[in-house]
């Protein structure tokens, strides 16, 4: 963590990659947030929450793929804030995050055998300065 904010309104993070990571398709507990590419390339598959179908069982769309360079940014709102983040092969990078607060759980989303639908497991987290 590189800054949290007293008032518990945002937070600043800085991750580094090694070659081929990658996240599970992940959202951000309903916050909003900013990442931008401190170095190297990432890839972002962005995907939407369209529909609740039960308790466990969501509806997502795959809305695109962006590519991120050193300098760009994207952003992730609620309910447009699921997305896989992943590096290329062979290439180290630093991503910095800012997120509307600080980030204790998210979900994760499995995918079922039928299409866009997914279930979601709750993970918690927990890092420090």
């Amino acid at each position: 963590m590189l800054y949290e904010d007293p008032l518990k309104r945002f937070e600043v993070l800085a991750l580094v990659w090694k070659d081929g990571q990658s996240t599970p398709l992940h959202d951000h507990d309903g916050t909003w947030g900013v990442e931008g590419v401190f170095s190297g390339r990432i890839m972002v598959q962005n995907f939407i929450q369209t529909k609740q179908l039960e308790n466990s069982l969501v509806y997502l769309t795959h809305t695109g793929n962006l590519y991120l360079g050193e300098g760009e940014t994207d952003k992730v709102i609620p309910p447009a804030d699921c997305h896989i983040l992943k590096i290329a092969e062979c290439e180290s990078v630093v991503t910095i995050h800012i997120y509307g607060k600080r980030l204790e759980k998210f979900k994760v989303y499995v995918p079922t055998e039928e299409k866009n639908v997914y279930m979601c497991e709750t993970k918690y987290i927990s890092y420090s300065s």
